[in-house]
């Protein structure tokens, strides 16, 4: 099903940037609007990055095996920061404002780093565009990698959550309360996704199999 989910979000990502870019354009000072269409990008991204074909293309460009997986999560963490600096700058007087984002780009950083280098540790060399995480799971190195993945994509959803619902009350056109309380929902459900990736990762670890 991914094979024909994925793409079809990831155009439908292209055509929501291909859209807001017009706004930009005449709009250039709005830092939200800015972010906005970077997380649309990395939406497209991150979907595209997971399509099989293109991560054995960049196997094979790159000459480093299942590169796409570490481009693709980390294009995930970026994008999931920028949904939050979006609704920050939203919720927040300027100067507050700046001030948040400063620490959850701060984390971001740490976050993408962190996992830049256990990825290079584990140093995957069987070329999996397909089961990959299967595959590796069992690895500590990689069972600490899904783990700090899993932890800065969960806490990044609860948040956007958060954060949507609140503006959705502050909101002046009935469209973008709808929205926003659009966006809280599908966070509140991305959570379930979440959840099966930490079970995926302690069972694994257990002496006995449920």
């Amino acid at each position: 099903m991914t094979d024909y989910l994925h793409p079809l979000c990831a155009l439908t990502a292209l055509l929501a940037l291909t859209y807001k870019l017009r706004d930009l354009l005449r709009t250039p000072r709005d830092p939200a609007l800015a972010v906005l269409c970077g997380v649309l990008a990395l939406s497209a991204l991150s979907l595209t990055l997971s399509q099989p074909a293109v991560w054995s293309l960049l196997d094979r460009l790159l000459g480093y095996p299942n590169i796409a997986a570490l481009l693709a999560q980390c294009s995930v963490v970026l994008l999931i920061t920028g949904q939050q600096v979006v609704l920050i700058y939203w919720n927040s007087p300027p100067r507050q404002a700046r001030r948040k984002i400063g620490v959850r780009l701060a984390l971001a950083l740490l976050v993408l780093g962190t996992l830049v280098c256990l990825f290079t540790l584990l140093a995957p060399d069987q070329r999996k565009p397909r089961g990959f995480t299967l595959h590796y799971v069992h690895e500590p190195l990689y069972s600490a990698y899904l783990l700090l993945y899993i932890a800065a994509y969960v806490h990044g959803e609860i948040v956007v959550a958060r954060l949507s619902r609140r503006y959705a009350r502050l909101a002046p056109q009935p469209w973008l309360r709808r929205g926003l309380n659009l966006v809280c929902a599908g966070a509140t459900l991305t959570l379930g996704y979440g959840t099966i990736r930490l079970l995926n990762i302690v069972t694994t670890r257990l002496p006995w199999k449920p």
